[in-house]
């Protein structure tokens, strides 16, 4: 009974200097709705102006700022600014160089105080004439444009700008006008039924050739390994062909005209002459064979009669082939190209996976990924191979990357490659993630990345004013706050008055540049977008230059 009235005496006396203790504590700020340090901004007065581009003088009505006027600092979407003045109820400030567009904030003893969303005027915007208003509903990967100026886009998707109907679907391939709008003067029918990554047009203008991983195409859904070939109208492009059985039943069937395939992704298309390659992470050449099959003898047990049942056995023949092949134009391997004749199959090709390719206009093709070795030579994650699907030992790379390479494009004006990925150096010279190579592929040292803060690019595009455009999953470059998209100079800085949109979410795959109605530079930015300038996206869009 004692040791039980001391244990109530003890938790007493806990109760009671806990209680005590509690008293000493600061009020929580939060509870009932009060202001920490009795800061807060206005929600009701809008800031004078609404808008503004870098230097302008802005004022915010705000309370509770005086008794802190000493320690505050205030900024635009993270990037600090010049306070002017401060009042019980107002700060004045000037909106910093390289603001951007986003909430503004104020920061005192640590405690951020969040305030209205602030629009930085600058040289890019979204573009106003542009019709793809609802985008596409899924990744739009690549682009071909034709000669009238209108573009075929290729993708995920299965719906553009909300216009895909069971009467009309939309799948994984679409023409547009310049402008966005959709056209159905081309007859896709039911489209593929997965990925479409690239689509070239043969040099006579008769047909289309689509790649990707999918395994029907508009009406033919059986027999198609991940290409194939259409008419000139976008339909799929199919021949009638005699199996086993023909000789006996007069039938024959319809296939692809088209008879070859791959048994991997294709990643990009090119001519080559009336051929066409095709690049990507595959490891066979594939081919079908509708001509074996089998008779079966079925005996009348009472007359003794026989009867005969023609089964044709469709199969598929293939040679390995890795990451690089040739057809002609029937679907035939070429083995003239990246083969060797000795072993009967492909030369190694990488020991990595291939990420992106671009044919110069010699016939040379580059190859960047993730491989260490190519035919079974050290690398550096980036190769040229001739027209015939060999090694191109001058291109002049070193070393290349230390670690792999995602995008590689080509400017015809600067003549200049500009490669992206998670390498910190090429050639053993420094190049953070970002590197511009002339055309020997040597490092242009007159162009310098910033550091990248938490993460990397993945796509970078010098357009023909000499600007260069960067996406990736990086949130600040050369310490400046810029949620994955940039532009820069020709060497490297970001470009004034050009890095003024707000957040950007996502990836850019490619980008078609042009003209807009008031003839000014436009971007149409292709992709898995979710945001561009804090503005909802769907993975399609386009931004102009206001000034240039």
């Amino acid at each position: 009974m004692k040791y039980t009235y001391l244990l109530f005496v003890a938790f007493c006396l806990l109760f009671f200097w806990g209680c005590k203790e509690d008293k000493t504590l600061s009020e929580n700020p939060y509870n009932g709705g009060a202001k920490p340090l009795g800061i807060g901004f206005n929600a009701v007065i809008p800031p004078v102006p609404i808008d503004g581009s870098s230097g302008t003088t802005v004022t915010f009505t705000a309370s509770g700022l005086l008794k802190y006027k000493g320690a505050i600092s205030f900024s635009f979407n993270g990037e600090e600014a010049e306070i002017i003045d401060i009042q019980d109820n107002a700060i004045v400030v000037k909106v910093p160089a390289m603001a951007s567009s986003g909430a503004v904030s104020i920061m005192v003893e640590d405690q951020v105080f969040y305030g209205p969303q602030f629009k930085v005027l600058g040289k890019v915007m979204i573009d106003p004439f542009y019709k793809a208003i609802n985008g596409a509903n899924n990744l739009v990967r690549s682009y071909l444009k034709l000669d009238d100026g209108r573009y075929i886009l290729t993708g995920s998707f299965s719906d553009y700008n909300g216009q895909a109907n069971e009467a009309s679907p939309i799948r994984r391939i679409v023409l547009t006008s310049a402008s966005g709008e959709l056209d159905r003067s081309l007859r896709f029918g039911s489209g593929a039924d997965d990925q479409i990554n690239s689509v070239i047009q043969s040099p006579n203008k008769q047909n289309f050739y689509v790649g990707g991983r999918f395994s029907s195409y508009d009406r033919m859904n059986r027999f198609i390994s991940n290409i194939t070939r259409t008419t000139v109208n976008g339909t799929a492009d199919s021949i009638r062909v005699n199996t086993y059985s023909t000789p006996f039943n007069g039938k024959q069937i319809t296939v692809p005209a088209f008879s070859g395939g791959i048994s991997g992704s294709v990643l990009k298309l090119f001519n080559s002459g009336n051929q066409l390659i095709a690049v990507g992470n595959f490891s066979h050449y594939v081919k079908r064979n509708y001509t074996n099959g089998r008779t079966i003898v079925i005996t009348n047990p009472l007359t003794q009669e026989q009867f005969f049942v023609y089964k044709d056995s469709i199969t598929t023949d293939s040679i390995s082939m890795k990451q690089l092949i040739r057809f002609n134009p029937d679907g035939t391997l070429d083995k003239s190209f990246h083969f060797n004749a000795a072993t009967g199959r492909s030369y190694e090709g990488g020991n990595g996976s291939i990420n992106a390719a671009f044919q110069q206009a010699d016939g040379k093709i580059i190859l960047v990924g993730s491989f260490s070795r190519f035919n079974e030579l050290p690398s550096g994650r980036i190769v040229r191979v001739n027209p015939d699907g060999t090694l191109d030992n001058t291109f002049n790379v070193g070393t290349g990357a230390n670690a792999s390479i995602s995008s590689i494009t080509y400017n015809e004006i600067s003549k200049k490659f500009l490669i992206t990925g998670t390498f910190g150096t090429f050639n053993n010279l420094p190049a953070k993630g970002l590197a511009m190579l002339n055309q020997d592929g040597s490092l242009d040292a007159n162009f310098v990345a910033k550091d990248f803060a938490n993460g990397y690019p993945s796509y970078a595009k010098q357009i023909s004013n000499g600007m260069i455009i960067i996406s990736g999953g990086f949130k600040k470059y050369s310490n400046v706050k810029r949620s994955g998209f940039i532009i820069l100079t020709e060497t490297g800085l970001l470009a004034p008055g050009y890095n003024t949109a707000g957040d950007f979410s996502g990836s850019i795959y490619d980008i078609i540049e042009g003209k807009n109605a008031e003839n000014k530079t436009s971007l149409i930015l292709l992709g898995s977008i979710s945001k561009f300038d804090g503005k909802p996206i769907n993975n399609i869009t386009c931004i102009s230059f206001t000034e240039e």
